[in-house]
């Protein structure tokens, strides 16, 4: 019995070896692609739970190396959507080019430095460390790698503060 016929009879044990012979290429190509080993790794485990969910409709037809690959690319290709969702916000913020901002509330337009002044006002409500990730993620340009080095904390901490971050903010202008 073939590989694409165990897997779609559930056989975990081809699951765990296709996870082990095809990983690194995976990993490779995505950060080929991205440039960055937290996202290389996320969409690899993204791609295997999406294997492992969609293996009933695999094709008999077309080589398994292949199938995994499309679903790695689309997968990257998700991934890449909703984290470009999250930072809409305060990329049009954070555009130094940008003289004036325009923010629609109930019906009236309030001007660039009133949403700077509330963007400072919530900004300074943060807890102190969630702050201080915050300005350095987004106003001194670093890298969440870069700000868990220098606060020796974990790249995921980072991460978990700035969407904490980007929540209350959002909040705060709705």
């Amino acid at each position: 019995m073939d590989k694409i016929c165990k897997l779609k009879n559930g056989d975990q044990n081809i699951f765990n070896e296709l996870y082990f012979e095809y990983h690194a290429q995976i990993y490779g190509y995505i950060l080929n692609k991205t440039k960055s080993p937290y996202y290389a790794e996320e969409v690899v485990q993204i791609a295997f739970i999406k294997l492992w969910s969609m293996r009933k409709k695999l094709s008999d037809d077309v080589s398994l190396r292949i199938q995994i690959f499309r679903i790695a690319k689309t997968s990257l290709i998700d991934y890449i959507r909703v984290n470009d969702k999250k930072d809409k916000l305060l990329k049009s913020l954070d555009n130094k080019d940008v003289t004036k901002i325009i923010v629609q509330n109930s019906d009236h337009e309030i001007e660039y430095k009133e949403v700077h002044f509330k963007l400072e006002k919530v900004i300074s409500s943060l807890p102190p460390i969630r702050k201080q990730v915050f300005v350095m993620s987004r106003f001194n340009e670093m890298t969440y790698r870069e700000i868990s080095d220098k606060l020796n904390i974990a790249t995921k901490t980072v991460e978990n503060h700035i969407n904490i971050a980007l929540k209350q903010i959002r909040a705060f202008f709705v």
